[in-house]
């Protein structure tokens, strides 16, 4: 009778445990940040993890990052707004493609650019 028991109590201590690691790894699959994005002329554009050195020649500054919100929450539609770009970034449009947009990155010792390109 205490074999069955302890058989009983070790079973159930089993199945707690795996069901203790079965929860979190489903957090691990849940979205917890956007992709970067910025809100400019009004359109929203999505980092491409492109950096270039050079902007083309036909890139125009049109302004800087004024506001900032956070990576885990929805992306506002204010025009000059990013979720990772730090304030006062440097943005510059093409325009021969009006789909792409370029942001001077400031945290780099060289001068750098990345690529944005139009999602919606």
């Amino acid at each position: 009778m205490k074999k069955i028991a302890l058989f009983l109590i070790g079973v159930s201590m089993v199945l707690m445990i795996s069901a203790c690691f079965s929860e979190k790894g489903t957090a691990k699959n849940e979205l917890s940040d956007y992709r970067p994005m910025i809100y400019v002329q009004d359109a929203l554009y999505g980092g491409t993890a492109d950096v270039i050195s050079i902007l083309p020649d036909e890139a125009v500054y049109i302004g800087t990052v004024e506001k900032v919100v956070p990576q885990n929450e929805p992306m506002v539609r204010e025009n000059f707004v990013s979720n990772t770009l730090s304030a006062g970034s440097e943005i510059y449009y093409s325009e021969s493609d009006p789909n792409v947009i370029y942001v001077k990155l400031s945290d780099t010792s060289q001068e750098q650019y990345s690529k944005y390109i139009a999602i919606e």
